[in-house]
């Protein structure tokens, strides 16, 4: 999946704190409706500003000996991750018509992580504050 924003609508807060991807994806869904975005279809979202907490992980290749790097993961093909207290911005998309295709079963979104140290990797759960800015497209 993939999209090319022209142009981003002005950046809202969310105005609460959220403390699972469950409400997350409930507030976003929220806020695009009411700015005019048709929630039927998938689109592009960014979240900016302080993350309370972030687990991510990224996909580890395998090791020239054919082994896979990394770990905990069942497969040992991830290296799971956390960060508490992080600027960055997250970049994905939201989409109740794929869950499973490429959101997770039971989620609408698929987000990355961009922390301001410049770690990144796919977000599993994220926490933050009533600052964050969501970035929706311009219709």
């Amino acid at each position: 999946m993939w999209a090319t924003v022209p142009q981003w609508q002005n950046a809202v807060s969310l105005g609460k704190s959220i403390s699972n991807l469950a409400d997350l994806e409930k507030l976003i869904e929220t806020k695009a409706r009411l700015a005019g975005l048709d929630t039927a279809t998938n689109f592009p979202n960014q979240l900016q500003g302080n993350f309370t907490r972030v687990k991510y992980h990224v996909v580890m290749p395998p090791s020239a000996q054919g082994k896979h790097t990394g770990s905990a993961s069942p497969t040992g093909s991830e290296l799971a991750l956390q960060a508490k207290e992080k600027s960055g911005t997250t970049v994905g998309f939201f989409s109740k018509k794929h869950e499973g295709v490429f959101t997770h079963s039971g989620s609408y979104s698929h987000l990355h992580v961009s922390l301001e140290n410049g770690d990144s990797g796919h977000i599993d759960d994220l926490n933050i504050g009533a600052d964050v800015r969501l970035l929706l497209p311009r219709t």
